[in-house]
């Protein structure tokens, strides 16, 4: 099959000195952990392509790495991406490309697939592929990338949505309609990964689970859902294991009548969405747009908020450190022009403060961000 011509533009900025956020080096990191993250620009649930930003974050801010035009969705919702180090790997359509953003004279890399990746884990030369109901292996120490598949069950025909690594082991979840599942890997030292057992995993009526990390051998999923009666958000504590019933879950909930039942709330007044998911050691940080940064110990019934001067539309941990995504102009220290702020901050457990370390104002209209 012929390649098809790609559409990427990649626009790189030689020297930090240049991009909003300070000057300071890059974090030291280990061999894979995330030195980009991506945001991405286009109406969620849309048909067309989308635009995806490249930025490298830095001690106090960010840099534009680059910029990457007309991405194919997959049925309507943004395509996977996934960052080893300094490497972006990015599906378009069937083919998983890999993109070194800070190395101007690196040429991609394209590994043809089946089908449309519904999620990318990767580390290194290697990436596990979530596609409809199987985990495929994706090599690119190779001449040519070896695809091979891991694990397959033709009775769960839906995508496996999101690859989290929780110590040893990868949990591949689905999060489409009941019944929702996951395929248990471990995962070995070469990163090769071997399946293990298939679960259940705990849902409600019309809910989605919207974002999925494990802490302290937990899988953590928040969701959204919407009733008759109304709709909300709930948070799942799963411990990873062949038992779906071993979870609990949070649940807040906006009645459709105001005055018929009653609004349930973990913490503010105002009936917000969940978008964005983190967590340092046992303290889980959520999105939770005009309520700002929702976060609690893992297993509290109440949160707490913080404000960082405009909507949450999606949030991330990286090096121990929380990334926001603020909407509507980027709050009060963006000017006219801007559209997003991307805020860096650290959190002390000692007194459960926070620190703003970097804010980067950005023109392009990002609705989420991922790594």
């Amino acid at each position: 099959m012929m390649r098809p011509v790609l559409f990427a533009v990649l626009l790189l900025q030689p020297a930090c000195s240049r991009c909003q956020g300070g000057s300071s080096g890059p974090l030291a990191v280990t061999h894979d952990e995330p030195r980009l993250i991506v945001g991405f620009e286009g109406t969620p649930w849309k048909e067309d392509p989308v635009t995806l930003h490249a930025f490298e974050v830095l001690e106090k801010g960010f840099c534009t790495a680059g910029t990457y035009s007309d991405v194919i969705r997959r049925e309507r919702a943004f395509p996977a991406v996934s960052v080893s180090g300094t490497v972006l790997y990015l599906a378009r359509g069937a083919y998983l490309e890999r993109y070194e953003p800070l190395e101007p004279a690196a040429e991609p890399v394209i590994a043809e697939l089946e089908d449309v990746p519904a999620s990318l884990l990767c580390t290194g030369q290697t990436c596990l592929v979530g596609l409809e109901s199987r985990v495929d292996h994706v090599d690119f120490g190779r001449r040519k990338p070896k695809v091979r598949t891991i694990h397959e069950e033709d009775l769960f025909p839906k995508p496996v949505d999101f690859l989290v690594r929780s110590d040893g082991l990868i949990v591949a979840v689905d999060d489409e309609v009941m019944p929702k599942y996951a395929f248990v890997l471990e995962l070995s030292a070469s990163s090769r990964a071997r399946y293990l057992y298939t679960t259940g995993l705990p849902s409600g009526p019309n809910e989605t689970y919207m974002d999925a990390i494990a802490v302290d051998g937990t899988l953590v999923i928040t969701a959204q859902y919407g009733i008759m009666e109304g709709s909300g958000n709930t948070l799942y504590r799963w411990k990873i294991g062949r038992d779906p019933e071993r979870s609990s879950r949070l649940k807040e909930f906006f009645p459709e009548d105001p005055t018929g039942m009653k609004t349930r709330l973990v913490a503010g007044e105002e009936n917000t969405l969940w978008n964005g998911l983190g967590a340092i050691d046992r303290h889980v940080f959520i999105g939770a747009g005009k309520r700002g940064i929702l976060h609690m110990e893992l297993g509290d019934e109440q949160a707490l908020l913080h404000d960082v001067g405009g909507p949450v539309a999606d949030l991330l941990v990286l090096s121990g450190r929380i990334i926001a995504l603020v909407g509507q102009g980027g709050g009060e220290r963006c000017g006219d022009g801007h559209a997003v702020a991307l805020v860096i901050l650290t959190w002390n457990a000692k007194d459960g403060s926070f620190t703003e370390m970097g804010h980067h104002c950005h023109e392009a209209v990002l609705h989420r961000i991922a790594y």
